[in-house]
């Protein structure tokens, strides 16, 4: 006896496998190979490996494993997707140096949507008659790309549908076995019969006082004169839309200034400016200690912040410096855009003057 046939004999020996598994495959019989032949076309994984056991308990431990595949000139293991007896028979081929094995512990075909059968008769066929009635993924165009689940009754080995048309406007009914049956609703319906659309304006979803008109699936704002957007977000007005966005965080109204380093705004380009960074958002309406937004003089807005009807509004901004609070001054406009402020910036009338974020 050659060695390689000694090994299988204490392969076959070994394996004896008196095991029930509710999800896959019951073993009442020797695993034995068999030699000369290998299974194409349904090979997903394929390793070079040591020796033939290792091939196995690759395939033992992997859920998509039906079959292997081992090449003892190569020590190449193959992991297939299907066995040979529910592939094509020309794809059960002779090969003098292969070894064909099924995994006993094999999971049924269609419990995965990674391995959907072709058919009820597939997972039948597939688990020797020991696949039991219920739902599984199928695909049975083969293309693997929209599988769908589906109740197979495995003693005709045929889908069974609902009974009916227990579900509605349009919903899908999922049979569950014994008279039972689930809906899956379609977009804008909710309900265990797919029977209530959905109010999508009970979230609230228009901003700035925007009316809200629910549709079939979605919703639409009927925006106040100030706002525009599919949420009324957009304050109207050019500067609103068109604007520099500044996102310098050492801007904040708790960044201290760190040794010599101090900046100032004396480069900064007249024009609309918006705030948003991790510092914030807006510039503080109270007087900020010096030496902080990394400059000695901190900018403030002395005054509130607009409402969205006031439009564009004049505002003064102090630089707090040797104890006072409004050392230097300079005016700006301020617009309220809804979901966030746009300050029309000049330059400061000295340095280091800086302009402040807060959240």
């Amino acid at each position: 006896m050659g060695l390689f046939q000694a090994a299988l004999k204490i392969f076959c020996h070994i394996f004896w496998l008196p095991l029930l598994y509710s999800q896959g495959l019951r073993s009442e019989k020797c695993v034995a190979s068999i030699q000369g032949v290998s299974l194409l076309k349904h090979s997903y994984n394929s390793s070079v490996v040591k020796n033939m056991f290792v091939c196995y308990y690759k395939c033992k431990d992997d859920n998509l494993c039906q079959s292997l595949n081992f090449y003892r000139d190569k020590n190449l293991c193959e992991l297939n997707n299907r066995t040979h007896t529910v592939s094509l028979p020309l794809n059960f081929v002779p090969n003098s140096n292969a070894f064909y094995l099924e995994n006993p512990y094999r999971a049924f075909l269609g419990l995965s949507s990674l391995q959907p059968a072709v058919s009820c008769g597939e997972i039948k066929n597939a688990s020797e008659g020991l696949a039991p009635s219920g739902r599984y993924w199928l695909d049975p165009g083969g293309s693997g790309n929209k599988p769908f689940k589906a109740y197979c009754d495995m003693e005709q080995a045929v889908v069974v549908e609902c009974t009916g048309t227990p579900c509605n406007n349009g919903a899908t009914c999922d049979y569950q076995g014994d008279g039972k049956y689930s809906c899956r609703c379609q977009p804008g319906y909710s309900g265990s019969h797919c029977e209530t659309e959905i109010n999508e304006c009970s979230s609230n979803p228009c901003l700035n006082g925007g009316t809200c008109t629910d549709k079939l699936n979605g919703f639409s704002c009927a925006c106040t004169s100030y706002f525009t957007g599919a949420r009324c977000e957009d304050g109207l007005g050019a500067e609103c839309n068109s604007y520099t966005l500044n996102e310098e965080v050492d801007r904040s109204v708790t960044h201290a200034t760190v040794g010599s380093t101090y900046k100032c705004d004396s480069a900064l380009v007249t024009a609309w400016y918006r705030f948003n960074s991790t510092a914030g958002s807006k510039m503080p309406t109270y007087c900020v200690a010096s030496n902080k937004c990394n400059t000695h003089a901190s900018g403030w807005l002395n005054g509130t912040h607009p409402t969205p009807k006031d439009s564009v509004v004049r505002r003064n901004v102090c630089f707090n410096w040797s104890g006072n609070c409004c050392n230097w001054q300079i005016s700006i406009s301020v617009r309220n855009c809804g979901l966030f402020y746009v300050y029309r910036l000049e330059k400061p009338p000295a340095c280091h003057l800086r302009y402040c974020v807060t959240k």
